[in-house]
């Protein structure tokens, strides 16, 4: 599932297998309760094309995080970070010139 649906169409092959890789060896969670505890300015970053956890989930977060902001990046899947690293670069440089 993470290899069709983690991705955007077009990822290189090789990046999915790496990512893949490491995601089967950790195995992180998200404790919904607690959101609420975070009062750290927060940026929450999904690709629009994200079908593994799609932007409702992203905007729940950005929604039950106290100081959180939603930058949704375009053509990307569920790996953002790794399909569009200039875009999250510099969706994470503006967000840390406000804070």
């Amino acid at each position: 599932m993470l290899t069709s649906w983690g991705f955007n169409l077009g990822t290189d092959p090789q990046l999915v297998q790496t990512a893949r890789k490491q995601m089967l060896e950790t195995r992180p969670t998200i404790l919904h309760g607690d959101l609420e505890e975070i009062t750290c300015p927060t940026q929450v970053i999904c690709g629009s094309e994200d079908k593994l956890t799609p932007i409702r989930h992203s905007q729940y977060l950005a929604d039950h995080i106290v100081s959180a902001e939603l930058a949704v990046i375009p053509d990307a899947g569920h790996m953002v970070m790794l399909e569009k690293p200039e875009h999250v670069a510099a969706t994470l440089e503006e967000f840390l010139t406000k804070i």
